[in-house]
């Protein structure tokens, strides 16, 4: 697992956040990746991709494990507060 305390987050993921974005699209964009891919990749589906892109649902643990895995992205940086 990836430690948050040594990961770095890039500046335009920073200011992505800052400016609103919530973190599991400012990370996707960042890697370069489209939501099918990450969706298809993590085992949701590309709908409930969209739902916590627009931080509209809170993701479930299961699906923050399968997002810390695809992204690389340690799973606490995923979750907006």
């Amino acid at each position: 697992m990836i430690d948050e305390e040594t990961y770095t987050i890039s500046e335009p993921v920073i200011d992505a956040i800052e400016g609103g974005m919530p973190a599991i699209h400012a990370f996707r964009q960042h890697d370069g990746r489209s939501a099918y891919d990450v969706a298809t990749a993590a085992g949701i589906t590309e709908e409930r991709m969209a739902i916590l892109e627009r931080g509209s649902d809170n993701a479930t643990n299961a699906e923050l494990d399968a997002l810390n895995e695809v992204l690389d992205v340690p799973r606490d940086l995923l979750i907006d507060e």
